[in-house]
């Protein structure tokens, strides 16, 4: 007999022509498989859901690896904990016997491709930069290379290469990331240019924006790069030595001229 026979048998799911169901209380969440990072805008979308439920509303069934009792959940953390909220604030919601029915699909695939699904099937709230990183991360480590996580994600192999570039980048860029101070393409780019010191530059940043009444890191383009030092670097002196050009600057807040990114960040809000 197979696993959904048996489960039908045992009353835990059921088969009605609109799809099958299966019993709310037999949905198990594995511990840190959903790469979901708790927060306000996550906390807003399970409570948003709850309202829709308690509403009447429908969504699209959830994902399920079958099992001896139940059902572990693949994808639907958020509908599935909406629900037992909503179960929990008006019981109206369950049948005769205080249960709720969930519509489910059938999850095939190994442990891998499960953490994939992560991101391939979500329906609702789009996974952050990080924790699409994350997800990556995880791919990587059962040894998908970059091109068949591109692949089965149908992204480019450069942008899986900057999701991974984030989710292994230092505690300090993360945070930065999360709380919304600086963007991930930003972060992203120092991380690619700096590695490890990239918090040093990235928090440099911040408290120069912060000074000016900024909330978050100012990103850099080049557009913005050459504008500040045609507008704000004075050239001084040309010497040639050796056959190499050297060119000295002055700078409006005699800032010294060693690395030219840092002068760039300390003029790009004179560029305009």
């Amino acid at each position: 007999m197979s696993s959904l026979n048996k489960l039908n048998a045992a009353k835990v799911i059921r088969r009605p022509d609109t799809g099958p169901v299966i019993r709310l209380s037999a949905l198990r969440v594995q511990d840190g498989f959903n790469e979901r990072t708790p927060g306000p805008e996550l906390e807003a979308h399970i409570e948003a859901l709850k309202r829709h439920k308690l509403a009447g509303g429908t969504w699209p069934p959830i994902l399920i690896s079958l099992e001896e009792k139940g059902g572990l959940i693949r994808d639907g953390h958020c509908r599935t904990e909406a629900t037992r909220r909503a179960l929990a604030e008006d019981t109206s919601i369950a049948d005769a016997d205080g249960e709720v029915w969930v519509r489910f699909d059938v999850f095939a695939g190994n442990d891998a491709e499960a953490v994939a699904a992560i991101a391939q099937t979500n329906a609702g709230l789009k996974l952050t930069p990080l924790e699409l990183g994350r997800v990556y991360k995880r791919l990587a480590a059962f040894d998908w290379p970059t091109s068949r996580i591109a692949t089965s994600m149908q992204k480019s192999e450069e942008h899986v290469r900057q999701m991974l570039l984030l989710a292994n980048a230092n505690t300090d860029v993360q945070r930065m990331v999360q709380a919304g101070t600086v963007s991930a393409a930003e972060a992203v780019k120092v991380v690619r240019k700096r590695g490890v010191d990239a918090g040093h530059e990235l928090a440099a940043r911040l408290e120069e924006s912060k000074a000016k009444g900024g909330a978050k890191v100012t990103a850099i383009n080049d557009g913005q790069l050459f504008r500040a030092l045609e507008r704000h670097m004075k050239i001084l002196l040309g010497d040639a030595t050796g056959g190499v050009m050297v060119l000295k600057v002055e700078l409006p807040n005699g800032a010294p001229a060693e690395n030219l990114r840092a002068i760039a960040a300390a003029l790009v809000g004179a560029a305009g």
